[in-house]
Protein backbone atom coordinates (compact mmCIF):
# COMPACT_ATOMS: atom_id res chain seq x y z
CA UNK A 1 0.00 0.00 0.00
CA UNK A 2 1.31 3.55 -0.83
CA UNK A 3 2.13 6.39 1.31
CA UNK A 4 2.09 9.95 0.99
CA UNK A 5 5.33 11.50 2.14
CA UNK A 6 6.88 14.73 3.07
CA UNK A 7 10.07 16.30 2.69
CA UNK A 8 10.98 19.68 4.93
CA UNK A 9 14.23 21.14 3.91
CA UNK A 10 15.32 23.89 6.75
CA UNK A 11 17.50 26.51 4.92
CA UNK A 12 18.33 29.88 6.17
CA UNK A 13 16.91 31.60 2.82
CA UNK A 14 14.08 29.52 2.46
CA UNK A 15 12.13 26.51 4.25
CA UNK A 16 11.16 24.20 1.63
CA UNK A 17 8.41 21.74 1.92
CA UNK A 18 7.75 19.09 -0.86
CA UNK A 19 4.78 16.04 -0.54
CA UNK A 20 4.52 13.18 -3.04
CA UNK A 21 2.18 10.31 -2.91
CA UNK A 22 4.53 7.14 -3.40
CA UNK A 23 2.97 4.00 -4.53
CA UNK A 24 3.30 0.19 -3.52
CA UNK A 25 4.70 -0.49 -6.78
CA UNK A 26 6.99 2.66 -7.05
CA UNK A 27 5.93 4.68 -10.08
CA UNK A 28 6.66 8.31 -10.19
CA UNK A 29 3.55 10.25 -9.60
CA UNK A 30 2.79 14.25 -9.21
CA UNK A 31 3.65 16.04 -6.42
CA UNK A 32 1.12 16.72 -4.39
CA UNK A 33 2.16 20.34 -2.86
CA UNK A 34 5.23 22.70 -3.35
CA UNK A 35 5.84 25.00 -0.61
CA UNK A 36 8.36 27.48 -0.08
CA UNK A 37 8.70 30.68 2.66
CA UNK A 38 11.32 32.90 3.44
CA UNK A 39 13.46 31.60 6.16
CA UNK A 40 13.25 33.26 10.04
CA UNK A 41 15.67 32.27 13.26
CA UNK A 42 18.07 29.95 11.51
CA UNK A 43 21.62 30.60 10.26
CA UNK A 44 23.66 28.38 9.55
CA UNK A 45 21.78 25.25 10.62
CA UNK A 46 21.67 26.50 14.06
CA UNK A 47 18.10 27.33 15.53
CA UNK A 48 19.17 30.79 16.80
CA UNK A 49 15.51 31.93 17.43
CA UNK A 50 13.53 29.15 17.99
CA UNK A 51 9.94 31.14 17.83
CA UNK A 52 10.77 32.69 14.79
CA UNK A 53 12.00 29.33 13.16
CA UNK A 54 8.37 27.34 14.79
CA UNK A 55 5.97 29.70 13.13
CA UNK A 56 7.62 29.84 9.90
CA UNK A 57 7.64 25.92 9.87
CA UNK A 58 4.22 25.86 10.99
CA UNK A 59 2.72 27.89 8.95
CA UNK A 60 4.00 26.11 6.06
CA UNK A 61 3.11 22.80 7.45
CA UNK A 62 -0.15 23.89 7.98
CA UNK A 63 -0.27 25.09 4.23
CA UNK A 64 0.99 22.47 3.03
CA UNK A 65 -1.79 19.90 4.77
CA UNK A 66 -4.47 22.20 3.78
CA UNK A 67 -3.77 21.89 0.24
CA UNK A 68 -3.03 17.93 0.81
CA UNK A 69 -6.41 17.62 2.72
CA UNK A 70 -4.75 15.09 4.75
CA UNK A 71 -1.91 14.41 7.11
CA UNK A 72 1.63 12.40 5.50
CA UNK A 73 2.30 9.24 6.77
CA UNK A 74 6.09 10.52 7.21
CA UNK A 75 8.23 13.44 7.57
CA UNK A 76 11.66 13.94 6.78
CA UNK A 77 13.84 16.79 7.40
CA UNK A 78 16.96 17.79 5.31
CA UNK A 79 19.74 20.08 7.23
CA UNK A 80 22.85 21.81 5.91
CA UNK A 81 24.92 22.26 9.36
CA UNK A 82 28.82 22.70 9.34
CA UNK A 83 29.00 20.08 12.66
CA UNK A 84 28.70 17.32 9.76
CA UNK A 85 31.68 15.07 9.47
CA UNK A 86 31.97 11.39 7.71
CA UNK A 87 34.01 8.52 7.75
CA UNK A 88 35.31 5.57 5.17
CA UNK A 89 34.77 2.34 6.87
CA UNK A 90 35.37 -1.27 5.77
CA UNK A 91 34.20 -4.74 7.82
CA UNK A 92 34.21 -7.72 7.61
CA UNK A 93 32.34 -10.91 7.76
CA UNK A 94 34.24 -14.38 7.66
CA UNK A 95 31.77 -17.15 7.07
CA UNK A 96 32.20 -20.80 8.86
CA UNK A 97 34.61 -22.74 6.94
CA UNK A 98 33.08 -25.43 4.53
CA UNK A 99 33.57 -28.73 2.54
CA UNK A 100 36.82 -27.87 0.26
CA UNK A 101 35.71 -26.41 -2.59
CA UNK A 102 32.44 -24.93 -1.74
CA UNK A 103 31.84 -21.44 -0.59
CA UNK A 104 28.58 -19.59 1.17
CA UNK A 105 26.44 -17.98 -1.11
CA UNK A 106 25.88 -14.32 0.45
CA UNK A 107 22.65 -13.49 1.28
CA UNK A 108 20.59 -10.21 2.02
CA UNK A 109 20.85 -11.14 6.15
CA UNK A 110 24.79 -11.02 5.51
CA UNK A 111 24.64 -7.26 4.30
CA UNK A 112 22.26 -6.71 7.36
CA UNK A 113 24.86 -8.07 9.60
CA UNK A 114 27.57 -5.81 7.92
CA UNK A 115 25.53 -3.20 8.27
CA UNK A 116 24.83 -3.62 12.20
CA UNK A 117 29.19 -4.11 12.08
CA UNK A 118 29.55 -0.60 10.47
CA UNK A 119 27.08 0.99 12.92
CA UNK A 120 28.97 -0.35 15.75
CA UNK A 121 31.97 0.81 13.96
CA UNK A 122 31.47 3.96 13.01
CA UNK A 123 29.20 4.83 16.23
CA UNK A 124 30.50 8.45 18.01
CA UNK A 125 28.73 9.49 21.76
CA UNK A 126 28.62 12.88 20.22
CA UNK A 127 27.19 12.24 16.71
CA UNK A 128 24.05 10.53 15.29
CA UNK A 129 24.71 8.88 12.20
CA UNK A 130 22.54 10.19 9.21
CA UNK A 131 23.42 8.23 6.46
CA UNK A 132 25.00 5.00 5.69
CA UNK A 133 26.25 4.27 2.06
CA UNK A 134 27.71 1.01 0.61
CA UNK A 135 30.85 2.32 -1.64
CA UNK A 136 31.69 -1.55 -2.65
CA UNK A 137 32.23 -4.98 -1.16
CA UNK A 138 35.27 -7.44 -1.32
CA UNK A 139 34.39 -11.33 -1.97
CA UNK A 140 37.31 -12.90 -1.08
CA UNK A 141 39.65 -9.63 -1.93
CA UNK A 142 37.21 -9.13 -5.49
CA UNK A 143 35.13 -5.86 -5.93
CA UNK A 144 31.92 -6.18 -6.76
CA UNK A 145 28.67 -3.76 -6.20
CA UNK A 146 25.79 -6.38 -6.12
CA UNK A 147 27.06 -9.22 -4.03
CA UNK A 148 23.56 -10.55 -3.33
CA UNK A 149 23.65 -14.23 -4.68
CA UNK A 150 27.60 -14.57 -5.51
CA UNK A 151 29.66 -16.75 -3.42
CA UNK A 152 32.45 -16.13 -1.57
CA UNK A 153 34.72 -17.50 2.13
CA UNK A 154 34.71 -13.72 2.78
CA UNK A 155 32.71 -10.81 2.60
CA UNK A 156 33.99 -7.34 3.04
CA UNK A 157 31.69 -4.24 2.95
CA UNK A 158 33.83 -0.63 2.20
CA UNK A 159 30.92 2.38 3.28
CA UNK A 160 30.46 5.72 3.59
CA UNK A 161 29.05 7.28 6.71
CA UNK A 162 27.75 10.58 7.69
CA UNK A 163 26.91 12.16 10.91
CA UNK A 164 25.45 15.51 12.48
CA UNK A 165 26.54 16.39 15.62
CA UNK A 166 24.17 15.04 18.46
CA UNK A 167 23.44 18.72 19.35
CA UNK A 168 22.04 20.03 16.21
CA UNK A 169 19.81 16.33 15.48
CA UNK A 170 18.15 16.98 18.92
CA UNK A 171 17.21 20.74 18.39
CA UNK A 172 16.33 19.85 15.19
CA UNK A 173 14.01 16.33 16.40
CA UNK A 174 12.79 19.26 19.46
CA UNK A 175 11.70 21.92 17.07
CA UNK A 176 9.70 19.48 14.81
CA UNK A 177 8.19 17.74 17.64
CA UNK A 178 7.54 21.32 19.03
CA UNK A 179 4.71 21.52 16.41
CA UNK A 180 3.28 17.99 16.96
CA UNK A 181 5.13 16.33 14.26
CA UNK A 182 7.96 13.66 14.17
CA UNK A 183 10.79 13.96 12.27
CA UNK A 184 11.31 10.11 11.05
CA UNK A 185 14.68 10.94 9.81
CA UNK A 186 17.10 14.21 9.51
CA UNK A 187 18.94 14.07 5.72
CA UNK A 188 21.96 16.25 4.28
CA UNK A 189 20.83 18.31 1.70
CA UNK A 190 24.09 18.22 -0.61
CA UNK A 191 23.76 13.53 -0.20
CA UNK A 192 20.00 13.53 -1.23
CA UNK A 193 20.42 15.97 -4.09
CA UNK A 194 23.08 12.78 -5.61
CA UNK A 195 19.83 10.89 -5.85
CA UNK A 196 18.35 13.59 -8.32
CA UNK A 197 21.12 15.00 -9.84
CA UNK A 198 23.43 12.33 -10.17
CA UNK A 199 23.24 9.82 -14.02
CA UNK A 200 24.52 6.44 -14.53
CA UNK A 201 26.88 8.37 -16.94
CA UNK A 202 27.85 10.42 -13.97
CA UNK A 203 28.94 7.26 -12.42
CA UNK A 204 32.01 6.88 -14.71
CA UNK A 205 33.38 9.78 -13.89
CA UNK A 206 34.78 11.75 -10.48
CA UNK A 207 32.04 13.90 -9.75
CA UNK A 208 32.23 17.28 -7.08
CA UNK A 209 28.59 18.40 -6.52
CA UNK A 210 28.69 21.41 -4.79
CA UNK A 211 25.47 23.23 -2.49
CA UNK A 212 26.23 26.88 -2.69
CA UNK A 213 22.71 28.02 0.12
CA UNK A 214 22.63 30.78 1.46
CA UNK A 215 24.89 30.74 4.80
CA UNK A 216 26.28 27.34 4.36
CA UNK A 217 28.02 25.37 1.45
CA UNK A 218 27.87 21.49 1.45
CA UNK A 219 29.88 19.56 -1.26
CA UNK A 220 30.17 15.54 -1.84
CA UNK A 221 33.14 14.06 -3.76
CA UNK A 222 31.97 10.73 -5.58
CA UNK A 223 33.97 7.76 -7.13
CA UNK A 224 32.45 5.37 -8.83
CA UNK A 225 28.67 6.69 -7.77
CA UNK A 226 29.48 6.52 -4.60
CA UNK A 227 30.72 9.46 -2.33
CA UNK A 228 34.04 9.35 -0.56
CA UNK A 229 34.10 12.71 0.82
CA UNK A 230 31.37 14.87 2.27
CA UNK A 231 31.42 18.05 4.53
CA UNK A 232 29.54 21.56 5.26
CA UNK A 233 31.89 24.47 5.82
CA UNK A 234 29.95 28.13 7.04
CA UNK A 235 29.42 30.38 4.59
CA UNK A 236 27.31 30.98 1.49
CA UNK A 237 25.84 33.46 -0.76
CA UNK A 238 24.67 35.96 2.29
CA UNK A 239 27.83 36.74 2.68
CA UNK A 240 27.99 38.60 -1.11
CA UNK A 241 25.22 40.33 0.40
CA UNK A 242 26.43 41.34 3.61
CA UNK A 243 29.49 42.86 2.09
CA UNK A 244 27.47 44.67 -0.27
CA UNK A 245 25.52 46.10 2.11
CA UNK A 246 27.86 47.60 4.46
CA UNK A 247 30.50 48.34 2.11
CA UNK A 248 27.59 51.01 0.72
CA UNK A 249 25.77 51.68 3.57
CA UNK A 250 22.76 50.43 1.83
CA UNK A 251 19.75 48.14 3.10
CA UNK A 252 20.42 44.29 3.37
CA UNK A 253 17.36 43.53 1.39
CA UNK A 254 18.55 45.81 -1.15
CA UNK A 255 21.85 44.48 -1.62
CA UNK A 256 19.92 40.72 -1.60
CA UNK A 257 17.59 41.98 -4.91
CA UNK A 258 21.27 43.36 -6.70
CA UNK A 259 23.45 40.08 -5.80
CA UNK A 260 19.51 37.99 -6.81
CA UNK A 261 19.29 39.72 -10.02
CA UNK A 262 23.08 40.67 -11.15
CA UNK A 263 24.65 37.77 -10.04
CA UNK A 264 28.58 37.80 -11.82
CA UNK A 265 26.92 40.34 -14.41
CA UNK A 266 29.33 42.76 -16.16
CA UNK A 267 27.67 44.92 -17.36
CA UNK A 268 27.93 47.88 -20.33
CA UNK A 269 25.77 50.82 -22.15
CA UNK A 270 25.63 50.83 -25.99
CA UNK A 271 28.55 53.46 -25.52
CA UNK A 272 30.83 50.94 -23.72
CA UNK A 273 30.50 52.76 -20.07
CA UNK A 274 29.67 50.73 -17.00
CA UNK A 275 26.26 50.13 -15.91
CA UNK A 276 25.42 50.88 -12.67
CA UNK A 277 22.11 50.10 -10.13
CA UNK A 278 20.96 52.70 -7.79
CA UNK A 279 19.36 52.96 -4.52
CA UNK A 280 17.20 55.78 -3.10
CA UNK A 281 18.17 56.44 0.68
CA UNK A 282 15.15 58.01 3.05
CA UNK A 283 17.49 60.95 3.45
CA UNK A 284 17.09 61.48 -0.20
CA UNK A 285 20.37 60.73 -1.79
CA UNK A 286 21.03 58.28 -4.24
CA UNK A 287 23.83 55.93 -4.42
CA UNK A 288 25.17 54.30 -7.44
CA UNK A 289 26.51 51.09 -7.49
CA UNK A 290 28.49 49.76 -10.70
CA UNK A 291 27.38 46.26 -11.40
CA UNK A 292 30.76 45.75 -11.94
CA UNK A 293 31.34 45.82 -8.06
CA UNK A 294 28.75 43.69 -7.46
CA UNK A 295 30.16 40.84 -9.82
CA UNK A 296 33.36 41.13 -7.88
CA UNK A 297 31.96 40.88 -4.61
CA UNK A 298 30.31 37.62 -5.39
CA UNK A 299 33.35 36.25 -7.02
CA UNK A 300 35.33 36.98 -4.33
CA UNK A 301 33.27 35.57 -1.73
CA UNK A 302 33.17 32.46 -4.39
CA UNK A 303 36.58 31.81 -4.84
CA UNK A 304 36.72 31.74 -0.57
CA UNK A 305 34.04 28.76 -0.14
CA UNK A 306 35.37 27.22 -3.50
CA UNK A 307 39.20 27.59 -1.98
CA UNK A 308 38.22 25.80 1.43
CA UNK A 309 36.71 23.20 -0.17
CA UNK A 310 39.56 22.54 -1.98
CA UNK A 311 41.81 22.14 0.47
CA UNK A 312 39.42 20.04 2.42
CA UNK A 313 39.68 17.59 0.00
CA UNK A 314 43.47 17.71 -0.23
CA UNK A 315 43.92 17.66 3.16
CA UNK A 316 41.58 15.07 4.44
CA UNK A 317 41.82 12.41 1.09
CA UNK A 318 44.74 13.79 -0.60
CA UNK A 319 42.33 14.64 -3.56
CA UNK A 320 43.74 17.05 -6.33
CA UNK A 321 41.50 19.19 -8.16
CA UNK A 322 43.87 19.21 -11.13
CA UNK A 323 43.59 15.24 -11.29
CA UNK A 324 41.24 13.66 -9.87
CA UNK A 325 37.69 15.73 -10.34
CA UNK A 326 36.20 15.44 -14.11
CA UNK A 327 33.42 17.50 -13.69
CA UNK A 328 31.84 20.33 -11.18
CA UNK A 329 28.28 20.20 -10.60
CA UNK A 330 26.63 23.49 -8.92
CA UNK A 331 22.99 23.50 -7.09
CA UNK A 332 21.27 25.72 -4.98
CA UNK A 333 20.30 29.24 -4.58
CA UNK A 334 23.65 30.40 -5.62
CA UNK A 335 23.69 28.21 -8.67
CA UNK A 336 20.34 30.12 -10.15
CA UNK A 337 22.50 33.35 -9.84
CA UNK A 338 22.97 35.04 -13.48
CA UNK A 339 25.76 33.83 -14.88
CA UNK A 340 27.06 31.57 -11.52
CA UNK A 341 28.37 28.85 -14.10
CA UNK A 342 30.41 31.08 -15.91
CA UNK A 343 32.00 32.53 -12.74
CA UNK A 344 33.27 29.15 -11.37
CA UNK A 345 34.22 28.35 -14.92
CA UNK A 346 36.87 31.55 -14.73
CA UNK A 347 38.25 30.16 -11.54
CA UNK A 348 39.11 27.11 -13.13
CA UNK A 349 40.45 28.21 -16.29
CA UNK A 350 42.98 30.85 -14.22
CA UNK A 351 44.26 27.76 -12.38
CA UNK A 352 44.65 25.67 -15.58
CA UNK A 353 42.27 23.33 -14.45
CA UNK A 354 41.00 20.65 -16.78
CA UNK A 355 36.80 20.22 -15.57
CA UNK A 356 33.96 20.83 -16.99
CA UNK A 357 30.89 22.59 -14.92
CA UNK A 358 27.51 22.33 -14.72
CA UNK A 359 24.14 23.02 -13.30
CA UNK A 360 22.72 20.21 -11.88
CA UNK A 361 19.62 20.00 -13.82
CA UNK A 362 17.83 16.82 -12.16
CA UNK A 363 17.64 13.16 -14.66
CA UNK A 364 13.80 13.25 -13.95
CA UNK A 365 12.58 17.00 -14.86
CA UNK A 366 11.78 16.42 -18.20
CA UNK A 367 8.96 14.67 -16.32
CA UNK A 368 8.00 17.41 -14.36
CA UNK A 369 8.42 19.83 -16.77
CA UNK A 370 6.62 18.39 -19.36
CA UNK A 371 4.67 15.14 -18.58
CA UNK A 372 2.85 16.87 -15.24
CA UNK A 373 0.22 19.27 -14.54
CA UNK A 374 1.55 20.39 -11.59
CA UNK A 375 0.22 23.90 -11.25
CA UNK A 376 4.07 25.26 -9.53
CA UNK A 377 6.13 22.65 -12.13
CA UNK A 378 8.42 25.71 -12.16
CA UNK A 379 9.36 26.57 -8.94
CA UNK A 380 9.63 22.94 -8.79
CA UNK A 381 12.05 22.39 -11.32
CA UNK A 382 15.04 25.09 -9.64
CA UNK A 383 18.16 24.05 -8.56
CA UNK A 384 17.26 24.87 -4.44
CA UNK A 385 14.61 21.75 -4.92
CA UNK A 386 17.05 19.45 -5.92
CA UNK A 387 17.33 17.90 -2.58
CA UNK A 388 14.01 17.44 -1.93
CA UNK A 389 13.40 15.52 -5.55
CA UNK A 390 16.39 13.59 -4.40
CA UNK A 391 14.80 12.70 -1.00
CA UNK A 392 11.56 11.98 -2.97
CA UNK A 393 13.38 9.66 -4.92
CA UNK A 394 15.22 7.81 -2.32
CA UNK A 395 12.24 7.31 -0.56
CA UNK A 396 10.51 6.36 -3.27
CA UNK A 397 13.38 3.31 -4.27
CA UNK A 398 12.21 1.75 -1.16
CA UNK A 399 14.50 3.11 1.90
CA UNK A 400 11.75 4.48 4.04
CA UNK A 401 14.60 4.65 7.34
CA UNK A 402 17.95 4.83 7.37
CA UNK A 403 18.39 1.24 7.75
CA UNK A 404 17.90 0.17 4.15
CA UNK A 405 19.78 2.81 2.97
CA UNK A 406 22.98 0.70 2.81
CA UNK A 407 21.32 -2.21 0.84
CA UNK A 408 23.74 -3.11 -1.94
CA UNK A 409 21.29 -4.41 -3.87
CA UNK A 410 19.24 -1.25 -4.19
CA UNK A 411 22.47 1.47 -4.49
CA UNK A 412 21.13 4.14 -7.16
CA UNK A 413 24.42 5.75 -7.80
CA UNK A 414 26.36 2.29 -8.35
CA UNK A 415 26.57 0.89 -12.00
CA UNK A 416 26.22 -2.50 -12.64
CA UNK A 417 29.03 -4.86 -11.46
CA UNK A 418 32.35 -4.36 -12.91
CA UNK A 419 34.01 -7.21 -14.51
CA UNK A 420 37.05 -4.95 -14.89
CA UNK A 421 37.51 -3.80 -11.82
CA UNK A 422 41.66 -4.61 -10.03
CA UNK A 423 40.93 -7.70 -8.66
CA UNK A 424 42.15 -7.31 -5.04
CA UNK A 425 41.53 -3.82 -2.40
CA UNK A 426 41.48 -0.35 -4.18
CA UNK A 427 45.45 -0.07 -5.76
CA UNK A 428 47.10 3.14 -4.29
CA UNK A 429 48.04 5.08 -7.62
CA UNK A 430 52.45 5.32 -6.81
CA UNK A 431 53.53 8.36 -8.71
CA UNK A 432 57.12 8.59 -10.22
CA UNK A 433 59.53 10.23 -8.02
CA UNK A 434 60.00 13.30 -11.10
CA UNK A 435 56.24 13.77 -10.77
CA UNK A 436 55.88 14.74 -7.05
CA UNK A 437 57.34 17.85 -7.18
CA UNK A 438 55.62 19.31 -10.39
CA UNK A 439 52.25 18.23 -8.41
CA UNK A 440 53.02 19.96 -4.78
CA UNK A 441 54.00 22.96 -7.04
CA UNK A 442 50.84 23.19 -8.90
CA UNK A 443 48.79 22.40 -5.31
CA UNK A 444 51.23 25.53 -3.92
CA UNK A 445 50.12 27.44 -6.99
CA UNK A 446 46.13 26.74 -6.74
CA UNK A 447 46.09 28.04 -2.50
CA UNK A 448 48.24 30.83 -3.64
CA UNK A 449 46.46 31.83 -6.16
CA UNK A 450 43.06 31.69 -3.92
CA UNK A 451 44.90 33.90 -1.39
CA UNK A 452 46.08 36.39 -3.56
CA UNK A 453 43.01 36.36 -4.56
CA UNK A 454 40.90 36.86 -1.48
CA UNK A 455 43.44 39.13 0.19
CA UNK A 456 42.90 41.47 -3.28
CA UNK A 457 39.87 41.49 -3.20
Amino acid sequence: MGETVGVLDIGSGFVKFLANFIDEDNIRTDPLVIEKRESKGIEEGVIVRASAARNVIRELLESAREQNGAEFSKLYVLISHPKVKYSNTSVKLQFAPSEEGEYTEVREEHLKQLKEMVKREAQESEYEIIHIVPKYFLLDGEKYYEPVGLHASTVEGVYHIIKLKKQVYLNIKNLIRSLNYEADRIMLPVFTASYDILTEEDAKKRILLIDFGHTTTGFSYFVDGSPQITGVIPGGIKNAMDILAAGYKIPFSQAQKFIVDEGYNYAYTAEGEEEQVTVEMEEGSVIAIPKREIANILKGVTAELFAQIVERLYEEEKIDITHDVDEIILIGGGARLPRFKELIEELIAELEIPCFVRIGKGKYLSYYEYDTEFSQKGELTETYFAPLRGAVELIRRGRESWQEEDSGTNNLLLLKEKKDEPAYEEATAVEPLEEKPKRFKLWDKIMNFFKNFISED
